[in-house]
C-alpha cells in the first residue's frame, strides 16, 4: 500500500509543480474584482462590493430612503464618506436593508433621518465602524436576526440601537452616548447579546429591555445616564453580568414586573438606588459590588422569591438592603457594612430568611424590623454594630434555628443564633458566659417580648492545644530519649 502511494505521489509531482509555476506567472497580474462606486442615493440589488466617492444628501425622488439594499452578499462601504438626510420624511431611511443575509454596512457617517440603518428580515449581516447621529433611530432592526452591531459610534439620536422582534444579535464594542431616550432599547427580542459597550451620557435609560428575554448583558460600562443604567420591564431569564454600572441619574439596575433574571459580579455605584426591584419575582442579586449609592444599596418593593447572596453593600447613604411589602426572599452571604442608616431594613415584609451575613458598623441599626414585619427567619449572621437591631411595631420573627452541629459564622461546633458584638468588644455575645465550651451562649438575648434569640452565638473557645499538638509533645519526648539513649551509648564507647 505504501509503495502504491508513493508511485502515485511521483506522478503527480510534476502537475503540481507546472500549477505553482503558472501561478507565479499571474500573481502580478491578478486584480480583485472591482468596487462600484456610489455616487448617489440608488437602490443595490446585486452581490459585490460599493463604495462611496463623495458625501450623499437626502432621499431618492419618490422614495422614503437614501440607498436601498435588496440583495444578498453585499458590501457598501461608506470610504469615510456621509449620507446625511437633513431630517426630511416621516420615516425616512439613510440605508434600508430588507430580506437579505451576509450585507456589511461599514465605514459610513449617517445623520438626520428618521432611521440611520433600517434592517427588516435581515440575517447574518454587519454594521461595523460607523458614526450614526442626529437620527431619531440610530439603528434599527424589525425581525432580523444573527447580525453584529460593532464599533460604531453611535451619538445624539433619539434611540441609539432599536431591536425590534429581532434575536440572536450581537451588539458589541460600541460607543453609545447622548441620545435623548435610550441607548439600547429591546423591545420583544430573544436570545441577544450586548457585550463590551461603553453607554454614556444618554437623557433615558442606558440600556432599556421591554417584553424581552433570554439576552445577555455582559462586560459593559453604562454610567451618567439621566435615569437608569439598565431598565428590564416585564422582562424575564435575562443575565446581567460583569458590567460597570455607575453614577447614573435613579437606578443602576431597575427590574419591573420582571422574572427570572440573574444579575451577577456587577459593580454597581454611586446611583441613587443600586438595584431595586418592583413587583418581580424569583430574581437572583449574586456576586455585586454595591456600593456608595444616594439612598439604597438594594430596594424590593412588592416582591418576592428574591435571592440576594455574596453582594458586598457598603458605604450606600441609607440603607443597605430595604425591603417593602416583600416576602419570601432569601438575604444570605453577604457582607453589609458601613451604610449610612440600616444595614437591613423590612417594612411589612414577612417570611424572609436572613442567614450567613455580616452586617457591622452601619450607622444607625444592623436590621431595622417595622410595621409588623414578621415570621422572618434571622440567624447565623454577625452582627457588629452600635445598635444591632431595632424592632418598632414588628411581629414575631425568629432569631436562631434550632442547635446542630455543624460549623458556625464565627467558627463554633454548633449553628444557632446570631453573634451580637459591637464595635466595642463588649456586645452580648462579645462578654456572654458559655460554661460548657461549645459555642453557644448560657442565657438567651431578649431583644423584646415577642422577639429573642435563644441560642446566640459565642466566641468560639481558644484551643488549649492546637491541632496535632499532643502527637508533637509524644514526638519531641521520644526523640528526646533517643537522644540520651545515644550519649549514653557514646560515653560508654570512649570510655572503653
Amino acid at each position: 500500500m505504501s509503495w502504491l502511494l508513493g508511485s502515485s505521489m511521483r506522478r503527480l509531482f510534476p502537475g503540481l509543480v507546472f500549477l505553482l509555476f503558472m501561478l507565479f506567472l499571474i500573481m502580478p497580474h491578478w486584480q480583485p474584482v472591482s468596487a462600484l462606486e456610489i455616487q448617489g442615493c440608488q437602490d443595490i440589488r446585486s452581490s459585490g462590493v460599493y463604495v462611496l466617492t463623495g458625501n450623499i444628501y437626502g432621499l431618492q425622488s419618490g422614495k422614503d430612503y437614501c440607498i436601498g439594499i435588496f440583495a444578498n452578499e453585499v458590501i457598501l462601504d461608506g470610504n469615510g464618506f456621509s449620507i446625511e438626510g437633513l431630517g426630511i420624511g416621516q420615516r425616512a431611511q439613510g440605508v434600508r436593508v430588507m430580506n437579505a443575509y451576509n450585507v456589511t454596512i461599514r465605514n459610513l457617517k449617517i445623520s438626520k433621518y428618521n432611521y440611520g440603518i433600517y434592517l427588516v428580515d435581515v440575517a447574518e449581516s454587519k454594521i461595523v465602524n460607523n458614526v450614526i447621529s442626529l437620527n431619531d433611530n440610530g439603528i434599527y432592526l424589525r425581525g432580523s436576526h444573527h447580525n453584529e452591531i460593532t464599533s460604531n459610534n453611535i451619538t445624539s439620536n433619539d434611540v441609539g440601537i432599536y431591536l425590534d422582534s429581532s434575536s440572536y444579535n450581537e451588539i458589541s464594542g460600541n460607543t453609545i452616548s447622548l441620545n435623548t431616550v435610550f441607548g439600547i432599547r429591546l423591545g420583544d427580542s430573544y436570545i441577544n447579546t450586548i457585550i463590551g459597550n461603553t453607554i454614556s451620557l444618554n437623557n433615558g435609560d442606558g440600556i432599556h429591555l421591554r417584553d424581552s428575554g433570554n439576552n445577555t448583558i455582559i462586560g459593559n460600562t453604562i454610567e451618567s445616564n439621566d435615569v437608569d443604567g439598565i431598565h428590564l420591564d416585564s422582562s424575564h431569564y435575562n443575565e446581567i453580568s460583569s458590567n460597570t454600572v455607575s453614577s447614573n441619574g435613579e437606578d443602576g439596575i431597575e427590574l419591573a414586573g420582571s422574572s427570572n433574571n440573574k444579575g451577577v459580579g456587577n459593580t454597581i455605584l454611586l446611583n441613587q438606588y443600586g438595584i431595586s426591584i418592583g413587583s418581580s419575582s424569583f430574581n437572583e442579586i449574586s456576586g455585586n459590588t454595591i456600593s456608595s449609592n444616594s439612598v439604597y444599596g438594594i430596594r424590593l418593593s412588592n416582591s418576592y422569591k428574591i435571592t440576594i447572596v455574596n453582594n458586598t453593600i457598603s458605604l450606600n447613604t441609607f440603607d443597605g438592603i430595604y425591603l417593602y411589602s416583600s416576602h419570601y426572599n432569601e438575604i444570605s452571604g453577604n457582607t453589609i457594612s458601613s451604610n449610612g442608616d440600616d444595614g437591613i431594613e423590612l417594612v411589612a415584609s414577612n417570611k424572609t430568611i436572613i442567614v450567613n451575613n455580616t452586617i457591622s458598623l452601619n450607622t444607625f441599626s444592623g436590621i431595622y424590623v417595622r410595621s409588623s414585619s414578621g415570621y422572618n427567619m434571622i440567624f447565623n449572621n454577625i452582627l457588629n454594630n452600635s445598635i444591632n437591631v431595632v424592632l418598632e411595631d414588628a411581629g414575631r420573627n425568629y432569631w436562631n434555628t434550632t442547635r446542630v452541629a455543624e460549623r458556625n459564622i464565627v467558627g463554633g461546633n454548633y449553628l444557632g443564633g446570631n453573634y451580637w458584638g459591637n464595635p466595642y468588644g463588649t456586645g452580648f455575645s462579645d462578654t456572654c458566659k458559655d460554661g460548657d465550651s461549645d459555642g453557644v451562649c448560657d442565657s438567651p438575648f431578649q431583644i423584646d417580648e415577642n422577639n429573642a434569640d435563644w441560642l446566640p452565638l459565642a466566641n468560639p473557645p481558644m484551643p488549649t492545644t492546637g491541632p496535632g499538638l499532643e502527637m508533637i509533645l509524644a514526638m519531641i519526648t521520644v526523640l528526646g530519649i533517643i537522644g540520651v539513649v545515644a550519649t549514653a551509648s557514646l560515653t560508654r564507647r570512649k570510655k572503653t
